[in-house]
């Protein structure tokens, strides 16, 4: 590794840890002010990002053309995201009337801002010119080849929940909820709207997605093979969750939530992995986890015995073998021809579409 990608990987690893450690400092000291940390948690969504991109920004190959204006105004953003998250766990809440509800006035201008910044980063991944988007590893590659394997995702997705019908102790009753659930026009249609609200809502999964996939995925896999590597960036960014995993997901089953996030997120790092090196294209495995995200924030409360989501949940290390068996539909994934091709893996993509 040359001098200059060495410092592009420490500031990589500053901010997307460094600042996500500082975060969850101030998530730890929120909850016990009784304040709402959760803008917190999807400030920390776009810290892989921006280690990123102040990198190449800093110490970028400066011959190679970059879209700085996308650049800079992801990290402006997420900037405006981070002042607004700790200001919210300091002021007391003002409430306002929404559509449907009252809603946190501060709540709601975060979920504007995203909303914003979404829009404007898009357009200026648009409008910056294939040699940049290239370079940056923007481009929507293999548009034909994306969408069948969109496809796939979406039979993967389903796939598991059958599985985890399969080893439940209530089996026939689990299946039966799932035919019910994935045979309803109504939850298809909630799917559309949910995969259509992408190009508005996407900016935090992708700031996940430019720092795991485009980054740090190829550099474990240069480093220690394609199947070893994309395995210890699964656990890296298992652990990159630690603090959620004891403060947001769960408070009381910590230790069982951190185990479960980290076999999760190696079975999903060999799944996008996979995707990613068959296409280059950011912008699908974002679709793909931001739809992953949003379909289990949906389907959660639907099939959960006492409604509840992803929040406050309750793990016992008994469940730890029946999520590893679930997610094999994820894991087998490595054994893909494509994983164990020798060669190298690489950031600089071009652009192909189809």
């Amino acid at each position: 590794m040359e001098k200059n990608e060495k410092k592009r990987l420490v500031v990589f690893l500053a901010i997307a840890y460094g600042v996500t450690i500082v975060l969850n400092v101030l998530m730890y000291f929120g909850i016990q002010a009784g304040r709402d940390s959760s803008l917190l948690v999807q400030t920390q969504m776009t810290t892989p990002a921006c280690g990123v991109i102040l990198g190449l920004l800093l110490y970028g190959n400066k011959d190679k053309k970059m879209p700085k204006a996308f650049f800079i105004t992801y990290i402006a953003f997420s900037a405006i995201m981070l002042l607004v998250s700790i200001v919210n766990l300091f002021v007391e809440p003002t409430m306002i009337k929404t559509a449907s509800s009252e809603a946190p006035l501060l709540s709601v201008c975060f979920l504007y801002i995203i909303y914003a910044a979404s829009v404007v980063v898009y357009i200026l991944s648009w409008v910056c010119g294939k040699e940049k988007r290239a370079n940056a590893g923007l481009s929507r590659n293999k548009v034909g080849l994306s969408i069948g394997l969109l496809v796939l995702f979406l039979v993967v997705f389903i796939a598991r929940f059958y599985i985890s019908g399969l080893v439940s102790d209530n089996s026939s009753e689990l299946i039966a909820t799932y035919n019910d659930l994935f045979t309803n026009i109504y939850l298809w249609r909630a799917v559309a709207i949910i995969a259509a609200s992408f190009f508005i809502s996407f900016f935090t999964i992708f700031g996940e997605e430019y720092g795991w996939r485009y980054y740090l995925q190829p550099i474990l896999q240069n480093k220690f093979g394609k199947r070893l590597g994309i395995l210890i960036l699964g656990v890296v960014w298992g652990l990159w969750h630690a603090g959620l995993d004891f403060m947001f997901y769960t408070r009381t089953s910590g230790p069982q939530m951190l185990v479960n996030q980290i076999v999760g997120c190696i079975g999903i790092a060999i799944f996008l992995g996979y995707v990613y090196m068959k296409t280059n294209n950011i912008w699908l495995v974002t679709l793909m986890h931001f739809l992953w995200d949003g379909l289990l924030q949906m389907i959660t409360p639907l099939i959960s015995e006492d409604g509840s989501g992803i929040t406050n949940m309750e793990l016992k290390w008994s469940d730890i073998p029946a999520a590893l068996i679930c997610d094999i539909v994820l894991i087998v994934f490595i054994f893909a021809p494509i994983y164990g091709k020798k060669k190298k893996a690489t950031m600089e993509q071009v652009e192909v579409v189809e």
